[in-house]
């Protein structure tokens, strides 16, 4: 199926080109001194009649009055005819010495070139895959950035929310799961939200088919060091869990009532009772991983078991007497 190739693709591959061409280049320029170098060092270590060797033979003779460009020239063009094997040079070689490097010179040549060859086809049979695609996206958001001329302070935290989020893979989850049946997804849910799960102390006790309706409905979010979660005085229409990370809780006035880590959950209150509004802020303190349950699935997961209601229930009673507290103190304080 034909597939058109991204520019980032493009890049990358004149990359691995150019890489490689330097490569034959420095291995060309070796074997063009080898060429000379070799046969030279013989002759002068050796005696006897050495006309058989490929610079003392007509039309390609070497002599101590030509310039060093001059030498280094042919014996350039003798090592790319060798190499790429095309011609061998204007001369047959006779001696060893001149066959072992033009057969050494071809087997490298030819080494370079399947290599060469492998890199190309490897990266656009590969074009497909998760890291790839993630590149494209990441590429595309950097072109919009920069279009866009965004301040360097939100140019970095876009990246760093792609990077955490996909972690430098890239891949539609939803499709993916669409095509499985509705058993089997559910079991990749409870999979991927084993570890909030474990660390949520308001599923303690509470029976494995609550617990997977719950995961069920969850919806990711990543949130940065200092992104606001929720909003004190809003109308609330979800509550969170948080994976990771840790977050600030702060009354409408602003004054701080505590820290939330991994396991905790919070916004349950606005849930509990219809059109009431948020009665704290939370912001995140670092990268913080959440998942949240919204209203139109709350009454349908928590429904089914009091237990849990009761629970739910007595932890918003102890967090909207402590938030009036905190305040009545404040307001104490002030006046």
């Amino acid at each position: 199926m034909y597939r058109t190739i991204s520019i980032y693709q493009k890049n990358v591959l004149c990359g691995l080109i150019v890489l490689v061409a330097i490569v034959i280049g420095i291995v060309l320029h070796w074997i063009t001194c080898m060429l000379y170098a070799l046969p030279r060092m013989i002759k002068i270590l050796s005696v006897g009649d050495h006309s058989d060797y490929w610079m003392d033979m007509e039309g390609s003779k070497l002599t101590d009055t030509d310039s060093l460009v001059a030498i280094y020239i042919q014996c350039f063009f003798r090592a790319s005819c060798f190499f790429f094997n095309v011609d061998h040079g204007g001369k047959l070689p006779k001696t060893y010495i001149d066959l072992v490097l033009s057969i050494s010179t071809s087997i490298i040549g030819y080494v370079l070139m399947a290599i060469l060859l492998i890199l190309i086809l490897q990266y656009v049979c590969s074009g497909g895959s998760a890291e790839s695609k993630y590149q494209e996206i990441v590429s595309q958001v950097q072109e919009y950035m920069r279009y866009k001329q965004l301040p360097c302070d939100i140019q970095n935290r876009i990246m760093t929310c792609y990077e955490y989020r996909f972690r430098k893979k890239y891949f539609r989850e939803e499709v993916i799961k669409a095509t499985m049946s509705d058993r089997l997804r559910r079991e990749i849910n409870v999979y991927n939200y084993r570890r909030l799960i474990d660390t949520v102390s308001l599923f303690k006790g509470v029976p494995d088919q609550v617990v997977v309706d719950i995961v069920n409905c969850l919806r990711h979010d990543i949130f940065l060091p200092n992104d606001i979660i929720m909003k004190a005085n809003t109308i609330g229409d979800c509550m969170y869990f948080l994976s990771s990370g840790t977050v600030c809780v702060i009354t409408p006035t602003g004054r701080e009532v505590c820290h939330l880590y991994d396991g905790a959950f919070f916004g349950e209150i606005a849930l509990l009772q219809k059109d009431q509004k948020r009665i704290a802020t939370v912001y995140a303190l670092e990268i913080c991983e959440v998942y949240r349950l919204e209203r139109k699935y709350f009454q349908h997961c928590f429904a089914s078991n009091m237990e849990l209601c009761r629970k739910l229930q007595r932890v918003a009673d102890e967090r909207r007497e402590q938030t009036a507290l905190i305040e009545d103190l404040q307001n104490q304080y002030l006046t």
